[in-house]
């Protein structure tokens, strides 16, 4: 039997923890070193997301960026080289007599790249905690963008929606029931695959086999220290099942999905209102906001970007657009997002990148803002989300935010 186990990008050993009412899962974020010296600053930073996984058996470890944009799980096939990249890591099926394949291909396409691929079933481990009939992807052909990015494959956990039963059918009629690893709800897979069949993501896995006891996940980040010249030493962990309270300053704001149908399918809910210095910048009624730990940036809409910089004295753009600061400069704003009638507020230290390879010079800073795409609303990235712990809540359809610890 080959386990997989998973880390997390920032790199996993896992530990369960059992309290009077709620099991957990905790998963600690090691970051990894990229290969390809000559990605942006901007990719740089993007590896703060990524999870390790082992193939038990064969002593060998994967490692995994972890996807809010996708509910599929996915690692190399050994032999794919040159059509996958060259990944440091691949698995080989037939070291696990348990693996089991289906007849399902998948085919999934991210905003900078893309697998193909098909289906399989076996056991994961997430630090010596076992769990039995996961089911992942196998790709033999990919883009090969994680492998620059110092990472081997994808662990989706994107957001939870209602379990086509008719779709489960169909795939049990033309394939096999034996075969078939379609036993959960996370509906993003339905765009991954020619059927339309939902896969479920390991969180609804864990679930299922009460290894949780919520179909819930949370993620807390412990920014890097802007003395620590390391930038490839971010600091956080998953939780699986809840929340690690330790890790919480004060009490959790929840907030509904949003409705808004365009982003029906990511872990987003509505911005109230934007403020900066304390004043309110106009935006669209019902701005969605995406949470996501893939995105490195904070993406807002045009005018509260414009509001920002035009106050701050010497900005300047660089040759990409991205926005410069004098790195000390006294014109910088704290700006607040308001969700849930809470108000979260980034101060100047927050949102000003001073360290390492992200520094540029020794008086210009780059921020974490930048201007968000018209159809996108808006996305939090690791730049708003390493300020707080942020609850996806698959139960009650909801989002929490509360200061970190």
């Amino acid at each position: 039997m080959v386990n997989i186990h998973v880390f997390c990008s920032l790199f996993v050993a896992a530990t369960l923890a059992t309290t009077v009412a709620t099991k957990l899962l905790s998963v600690p974020f090691l970051a990894v070193d990229r290969k390809n010296s000559g990605v942006t600053i901007w990719g740089r930073q993007r590896m703060g997301n990524t999870i390790g996984s082992f193939l038990e058996n064969v002593d060998l470890a994967y490692l995994i960026d972890v996807s809010f944009g996708s509910s599929t799980t996915w690692v190399p096939t050994k032999g794919c080289g040159r059509y996958c990249g060259y990944p440091s890591h691949t698995l080989n099926i037939s070291d696990s007599s348990t693996f089991r394949p289906s007849q399902l291909v998948f085919n999934i396409r991210y905003g900078d790249g893309f697998s193909n691929g098909y289906y399989a079933k076996d056991t994961m481990s997430l630090n010596g905690v076992s769990i039995p009939n996961v089911h992942f992807g196998v790709s033999d052909f990919n883009d090969g963008e994680l492998t620059m990015d110092g990472a081997d494959g994808i662990m989706g956990i994107g957001k939870r929606q209602k379990y086509p039963v008719l779709l489960y059918m169909f795939w049990k009629l033309v394939y096999s029931i034996n075969n078939s690893p379609f036993t959960g709800p996370d509906n993003l897979t339905v765009y991954n695959n020619p059927y339309g069949v939902i896969v479920p993501t390991v969180v609804t896995t864990m679930h299922r086999q009460k290894i949780i006891d919520k179909s819930i996940f949370s993620i807390y980040f412990h920014p890097v220290d802007h003395q620590d010249q390391e930038i490839d030493r971010i600091n956080g962990e998953i939780t699986f099942g809840g929340v690690d309270m330790k890790r919480v300053d004060g009490n959790i704001t929840y907030m509904p999905l949003t409705t808004n149908t365009d982003f029906q399918d990511y872990w987003a809910a509505n911005i109230d209102s934007i403020s900066i210095n304390g004043k309110n910048v106009s935006i669209d009624d019902g701005l969605s906001g995406l949470l996501d730990t893939g995105s490195t940036l904070v993406l807002l809409p045009e005018p509260v970007i414009t509001g920002i910089f035009s106050i701050v004295r010497g900005t300047r753009r660089d040759y990409s657009g991205q926005y410069l600061v004098p790195c000390t400069s006294s014109d910088l704003p704290s700006v607040t997002l308001t969700m849930g009638g809470t108000d979260f507020t980034l101060e100047p230290k927050d949102y000003v990148i001073t360290s390492g390879i992200l520094e540029n010079g020794s008086n210009f800073c780059y921020t974490y803002f930048q201007e968000a795409p018209p159809f996108v609303g808006a996305i939090l990235g690791y730049g708003f989300l390493q300020q707080f712990v942020s609850v996806y809540d698959n139960e009650y359809k909801r989002l929490g935010l509360v200061k970190r610890s």
